[in-house]
């Protein structure tokens, strides 16, 4: 009788302190139940745990003592964590992730919405796999992603290509304002950190309806954090990789009723690295970053407007190597300075529930600046080289505007018309002195949809441009979604207007001689496009297979021609006779088995058609992989990437000695394997997160190249694609008060 009222004593016990907590788990975005979601709870104070399924109206009972800590984790949604602290009832919102339907995309839409909603195929990199990929900067997070080629030029920095293009065709926006400063006409995805970046969305194809000139390969669009919803937030961050790479960054943010403020700052500094370790010339050059910013938003109804600084400043040395002249005691060094500022303001209203106005305007200023230096690295004395063509200095203004009303999405008729304005001027003594050029554009866009899973989308761009007649640019995207299947199509017109580097650069020193061309014709460009995917789902199984076809046909294209015969020199040209043509396709596997494995692989060609008039193309194959596995109980995430890129034979029009084009010029570099590994872990309910691991695990340095393509002038047998096996480790704090 004892053990029995012993044994009822303890069962009430446990009814007290393990008392009934039901959970509702449903779609964040559909509202509807999910169910086969894995619920993991833990006790605060105590031992057990307790793993449940939820049903097919996704609920849950647990019995486990309070309070509790839970871990949702379901194929297709972002995992779920949080402590609960009473027995209450409890709905839990559950954010889609596999196919990313939650990701809400701004980039070429009329008003923001979920990325499976827009009519474009965009490609989304979330903050999750900027950590787990350890990046620091757009070079290093797009170089081993599938629809990008990438390469870094020393001093010209990194820079990639989309679909066989390279950067000048390729838009580069952040929070939708255009990135002034173009090195060699692309901007230096080096000089664009990720401290302070929620995520990227990119467009692969032509966005010159949307976005206007230099947006025939895609655009590229920067978002950065959104503070608000948080009383006080702080962000701090410390990252180190062996090959000497020492970064800092911290972010403040704080909210007072509708207002918003924050402030971050960040140091990068990289101290270069050579095939020679004795050797001052280095192949990657040393570089020292700082960067700050400020934001400020305001938000109350359907009203928000929101204002934000960038600036960065870069040192870049360029150590020259020594020699007999100098008596092998001095040697002349390169400092390259570049600073950045990026203003802009964005505001946005909805009236009435129907009708959405989006103004945005912003200012960038870039400058960059040559100094050379005599180094007499005897007495340790450093004096400015008499040689003024050794000193340069080139500043970029551009002010853009945009402005347009569109109705709200998902609706069977929707239009979105607008206008902007860019202006970009430049000053220094490789433009000649003072250049301007501007544009202004009025488009529209419509959506019909005749039944819910069939979309039309037609566009047109009237463009006035200040030095050049510009074609009506226009576009038709067509999309169909029946059940797990999705298809677009697109034919797109594109129009691209010389820069003022192309028709103006006169860029002389003891390794260049490049000019300009003021006689260079406008771009335009045909494109089609072609994608189907298909999602296929399980209980614990997702996958996801796609495939992309394009075609793109630029008239007139503009090209760097080069003289074999005089190594370093070039000029700016138009093709004639005969339109640059890419072409290519690519197919996507993704695959998830919930909660613990994710793959993703994809392989891409891309051919690009001879420049010598005969009809042929040069083709290159891709390869991509990632994997990632999450072990539950330490709850460390592993992730594996992988991309083979390609050999890749680079051509280009040939001048002779006289100036006149003759015959093509090439270049082969060599194929490369690149393999990552990196390990991730949370620490203390989220707030302190460890990423470590190893990055070009194969030890790729320099690869095989040769050809008569030489416009550094200087001669080599090896291209640079990566410096070596390397280690790295990122410790961040977080912290929210809401």
């Amino acid at each position: 009788m004892k053990l029995v009222l012993l044994f009822f004593i303890a069962c009430i016990s446990d009814v007290i302190h393990a008392q009934p907590v039901n959970l509702r788990l449903h779609d964040k975005v559909s509202g509807f139940p999910v169910e086969y979601a894995y619920v993991l709870a833990s006790p605060l104070h105590g031992t057990g745990r307790e793993t449940l399924i939820s049903d097919t109206l996704g609920m849950v009972t647990l019995y486990v003592e309070i309070p509790l800590v839970i871990q949702v984790s379901c194929v297709g949604y972002r995992d779920y964590t949080d402590t609960l602290d009473s027995g209450s009832p409890r709905t839990i919102a559950l954010t889609p992730d596999f196919y990313q339907l939650d990701q809400v995309v701004v980039t070429g839409q009329f008003r923001p919405q979920p990325v499976d909603k827009s009519i474009y195929k965009i490609e989304v990199i979330d903050a999750k796999q900027i950590r787990l990929k350890g990046a620091n900067t757009m070079g290093d997070l797009l170089k081993n992603e599938l629809g990008f080629q990438y390469r870094s030029e020393g001093v010209l920095g990194d820079f990639i290509r989309i679909r066989g293009l390279t950067g000048e065709y390729i838009k580069v926006l952040i929070d939708g304002i255009p990135v002034a400063g173009r090195v060699a006409d692309r901007i230096d995805l080096g000089q664009l950190t990720l401290n302070n970046v929620d995520h990227i969305e990119v467009i692969e194809g032509p966005m010159s309806v949307v976005y206007g000139s230099s947006a025939l390969a895609g655009a590229i669009n920067i978002i950065t954090t959104d503070y608000s919803g948080k009383k006080l937030g702080l962000n701090a961050d410390a990252y180190y990789e062996t090959i000497g790479t020492y970064n800092l960054n911290l972010a403040l943010s704080t909210q007072t009723g509708p207002h918003t403020f924050s402030l971050s700052g960040s140091r990068n500094f990289f101290e270069g690295w050579g095939p020679v370790d004795s050797s001052r010339a280095k192949t990657w050059k040393p570089k020292l970053q700082y960067m700050a910013g400020a934001g400020y938003q305001f938000r109350k109804g359907h009203y928000k407007t929101t204002i934000n600084s960038d600036y960065l400043h870069e040192e870049l040395r360029d150590p020259g190597p020594l020699t007999l002249a100098n008596l092998y005691e001095k040697a002349l060094d390169g400092y390259h300075y570049t600073t950045r500022w990026n203003n802009r303001v964005n505001m946005i209203n909805t009236f009435n529930d129907d009708f959405v106005l989006n103004l945005q305007a912003g200012y960038s200023y870039y400058q960059k600046k040559k100094i050379t230096y005599l180094n007499d690295l005897v007495n340790l004395k450093k004096t400015t080289a008499a040689d003024p063509q050794l000193h340069d200095t080139t500043t970029f203004h551009m002010i853009s505007a945009r402005g347009f009303v569109s109705n709200i999405p998902g609706k069977k008729f929707e239009y979105q018309t607008g206008a902007d304005f860019n202006y970009e001027s430049a000053t220094g003594k490789r433009t000649g002195g003072y250049r301007e050029i501007s544009d202004l554009s009025g488009f529209m866009n419509l959506v019909y949809r005749p039944v819910q899973t069939f979309s039309i989308q037609p566009g047109i761009r009237l463009i006035y441009n200040s030095d050049y007649k510009a074609p009506i640019v226009y576009g038709l995207s067509l999309k169909y979604a029946p059940s797990s299947f999705l298809i677009r199509g697109s034919y797109a017109r594109g129009f691209r207007a010389p820069s003022l580097k192309q028709l103006y650069l006169e860029f002389i020193d003891n390794n260049h001689e490049i000019h300009g061309n003021e006689n260079l014709k406008a771009e335009t460009a045909d494109n089609i496009s072609l994608s189907a995917s298909y999602n296929l789902t399980g209980k614990r199984h997702a996958m996801n297979l796609e495939m992309n076809l394009f075609y793109n046909s630029i008239h007139n294209a503009i090209q760097l021609a080069i003289n074999t015969a005089r190594p370093g020199w070039g000029k700016y040209f138009n093709i004639e006779g005969m339109n640059y043509i890419t072409r290519g396709m690519d197919v996507r596997l993704r695959y998830r088995f919930s909660p613990s494995i994710t793959v993703n692989t994809g392989i891409i060609t891309t051919g690009r058609i001879r420049v010598d008039g005969s009809g042929k193309f040069e083709y290159s194959t891709d390869f991509v992989t990632s994997l990632n596995y999450l072990f539950e109980k330490p709850a460390l995430q592993l992730a594996l990437f992988y991309k083979y890129t390609d050999d890749y034979l680079e051509f280009a029009g040939n001048f002779d000695t006289d100036g006149q084009l003759n015959g093509v010029a090439q270049q082969f570099m060599e194929g490369y394997h690149m393999l990552d590994l990196t390990v991730s872990r949370n620490f203390l309910r989220e707030k302190i997160s460890l990423v470590a691991g190893f990055k070009n695990i194969l030890n790729v340095t320099l690869v095989d190249s040769f050809g008569t393509i030489n416009i550094h002038g200087s001669s080599s047998d090896s291209a640079a694609a990566g410096y070596g096996r390397t280690f790295f480790i990122k410790l961040g704090y977080r912290f929210e008060k809401k």
